[in-house]
């Protein structure tokens, strides 16, 4: 289980977007490159989560996008890993 602490959003423009996708954050522990979470538009099948070259590639809706930024915003210890095909965002309590 990585911490993030750093952040980058890209939002794509056009009417399709980037590559089929809405909207991309890329997650960071510190230095290191952790993975994605792709935005897709409403109604697009999701892609199957995965990791490739030590990278996690997380997708969701784009009807989502404001509440990954909430917890990016507004938690301190915020957490992204992939187990078992499935890639995990979110944020640990106290």
């Amino acid at each position: 289980m990585a911490n993030v602490t750093k952040y980058e959003v890209l939002v794509y423009g056009d009417p399709n977007g980037y590559k089929g996708l809405r909207a991309q954050i890329s997650l960071f522990d510190g230095l290191t490159h952790l993975g994605f979470i792709r935005f897709v538009d409403t109604g697009t099948a999701i892609p199957a989560d995965n990791m490739t070259n030590g990278l996690i590639y997380m997708h969701e809706p784009i009807t989502l996008l404001e509440n990954v930024l909430g917890i990016l915003r507004n938690e301190t210890s915020r957490i992204f890993y992939f187990i078992n095909s499935h890639a995990f965002f979110g944020a640990e309590g106290s």
